[in-house]
């Protein structure tokens, strides 16, 4: 009788907890959705703060940092910096510390850290690949909903979403 007892509890635990699970997730194209709605709160990349920035969604997978105009010395064309994210490579999702210049200076303390498979890069007109990118947004409340968003992202990426068969 006990164990009758015991399997009935197991098989209404797991059912709630399964139907709670799907009750909480929310789909790739809501997410991208959201995040497409919220991009406007970046400010930019630790070497790219209050720049002349654009952050967009594109077709619906690719998340494109771009600066118009630098003041980056390193930069020398003073322009021309993009970062195009597929974001069906995405892997990883970290919050990090900035350093204590860039903390100072900025007065926003965390940063969000994707890392990806390949993130296309091009400076100045030149091509180069990354596996990583960061970004800050304007407050912590909102750095910690897009951290939400993007682990969530990573986790459908890796998980959920069927890889093709081509």
């Amino acid at each position: 009788m006990k164990y009758k007892i015991l399997t009935i509890f197991c098989l209404v635990l797991v059912m709630f907890v399964k139907a709670q699970e799907k009750q909480n997730d929310a789909t790739w194209e809501e997410t991208i959705s959201f995040i497409k709605d919220n991009v406007g709160f970046a400010v930019g990349s630790p070497n790219f703060y209050q720049e002349v920035i654009n952050l967009k969604v594109s077709q619906g997978k690719y998340l494109i940092f771009e600066v118009v105009k630098s003041s980056d010395p390193d930069n020398h064309c003073n322009h021309e910096f993009t970062q195009k994210l597929d974001l069906d490579n995405l892997s990883k999702v970290e919050l990090l510390d900035l350093d204590d210049y860039d903390a100072k200076r900025l007065k926003i303390k965390k940063r969000i850290y994707l890392t990806a498979t390949r993130i296309e890069t091009s400076v100045c007109g030149g091509n180069r690949n990354k596996t990583n990118m960061s970004l800050i947004f304007n407050s912590k409340e909102m750095t910690e909903r897009m951290l939400k968003a993007f682990t969530h992202l990573a986790y459908l990426a890796n998980n959920k979403r069927p890889k093709s068969k081509f």
